[in-house]
């Protein structure tokens, strides 16, 4: 198996999601990798608490705006 870089990663669905860089990146992306958040939270073997600060961080991330970034 080949070595996975820090900057990437594989979903369940073998796709290569590229971490973002730093918040900013992630504000711009955020609605590409708003769904393999929210996957998570659906995967089986996490605890109500765990599935819940997952949408909570969900929940945030939708809040959050280009001002809240600069």
């Amino acid at each position: 198996m080949a070595k996975q870089s820090l900057s990437e990663n594989r979903n369940t669905a073998n796709e290569v999601v590229q971490l973002p860089a730093d918040l900013a990146d992630l504000h711009v992306r955020w609605p590409q990798l708003r769904c393999h958040i929210a996957a998570i939270a659906e995967k089986p073997g996490l605890c109500a608490t765990e599935r819940e600060l997952i949408n909570w961080m969900v929940k945030l991330g939708d809040r959050v705006g280009r001002r809240d970034i600069d």
